[in-house]
């Protein structure tokens, strides 16, 4: 066999191998967006293959539904080998896909939230149904990352639209508590949202939250949590909307798509200075104690009870810090997050 022969063969073979990779390649890709850094492949496939919308009850009264028995999909490998966060491509009907990140001190913002008005969700609908919504706003654009756990903050590829009921109610405590335990422990937690889409449905049916705390074993979920608002019908297709009993009306913004939402909160927008800003990321030493409000405060929502106080108020002093929530200058911020004018408190009056 002499070399000329030897030297074709073996090219012949080489080219075929990197055929045979990239055909691999174009067959496994993943739909990850990456940021910062990521050494993650896996985790994707193996959520859509073990989790079925089916295996989900019908909604009733409770916003989650524990899955797996409260044990996340992912392995101790994923957990060990993972770091930084990944968001997926928007698929062809423009709808999120799974995120992960690797929870840690790090990557706790300091800063405070603004607003992303020009981001508008797959099934994104401006609507009110005043009186029947904490905050009159059916929709919020719910961070499937939170905000208080990366900074992540006006990236389409992490934003859904979701209802007040499951921003707050179902979602929120979850990230809360994975805040708390990193902030008190300096632990990492691996921690991914995947949103559960019906069909061709461009609002999600709702998102399975997984948590895992990689040096011990004290913090642990797989929830479910229902996109759902009581009293309001949801089409899930569209966004479209009408209350149970067709007592409310629901008001939409007529704001050409891709615009900001109404006129009368564009100002508010377009002065997103700081202290106009709600603290949703503050850090506490203690849950469960009473911090001092800080002096740039001006109000604080008890999240518990959705009472308003002014900073200087005896019951805001009174609110542990694990039901505080903060806000900087603009009153009408704390009315959009969920404190009605109904609940401001009777002796600092607001």
């Amino acid at each position: 066999m002499n070399k000329a022969y030897l030297r074709a063969i073996t090219t012949k073979l080489f080219f075929t191998f990197i055929a045979l990779l990239v055909l691999w390649a174009g067959t496994c890709s993943k739909a990850y967006a990456q940021k910062g850094d990521s050494n993650s492949k896996e985790s994707e496939s193996e959520t859509i293959s073990v989790f079925s919308l089916d295996d989900i009850p019908a909604y009733s009264d409770n916003p989650v539904y524990i899955v797996n028995d409260n044990v996340p999909f992912f392995g101790r490998e994923l957990m060990l080998s993972f770091y930084g966060e990944a968001y997926s491509e928007l698929d062809s009907l423009g709808r999120c896909g799974i995120t992960i990140a690797m929870i840690g001190k790090d990557t706790l913002p300091s800063n405070t939230r603004i607003q992303t008005p020009l981001i508008r969700p797959s099934g994104w609908k401006t609507t009110q149904y005043n009186g029947l919504v904490d905050g009159n706003y059916l929709y919020n654009r719910c961070h499937l990352i939170a905000f208080q756990l990366t900074g992540e903050n006006d990236n389409e590829r992490n934003l859904i639209t979701g209802t007040r009921y499951m921003n707050t109610e179902g979602m929120r405590p979850f990230e809360e508590d994975v805040r708390f335990y990193v902030s008190s422990t300096g632990n990492h937690v691996l921690y991914r949202v995947t949103p559960v889409f019906e069909d061709n449905n461009l609002v999600a049916s709702g998102v399975l939250i997984e948590a895992q705390s990689v040096e011990d074993d004290k913090l642990k979920f797989n929830v479910f949590c229902y996109n759902v608002q009581p009293g309001v019908i949801i089409d899930y297709k569209t966004g479209e909307s009408r209350s149970e009993d067709d007592s409310f009306i629901a008001i939409y913004d007529s704001t050409p798509s891709g615009e900001t939402e109404t006129a009368s909160r564009i100002s508010d927008i377009q002065s997103n200075s700081i202290e106009n800003q709600p603290a949703t990321v503050v850090q506490f030493s203690d849950p469960n104690g009473y911090d001092p409000i800080p002096a740039d405060v001006s109000y604080v929502g008890n999240k518990k009870n959705h009472k308003l106080h002014k900073a200087s108020c005896e019951s805001a002093l009174k609110t542990k810090n694990r039901n505080r929530e903060y806000f900087y200058g603009n009153k009408d911020e704390a009315v959009d997050s969920g404190y009605p004018e109904k609940n401001f408190c009777k002796i600092c009056k607001p």
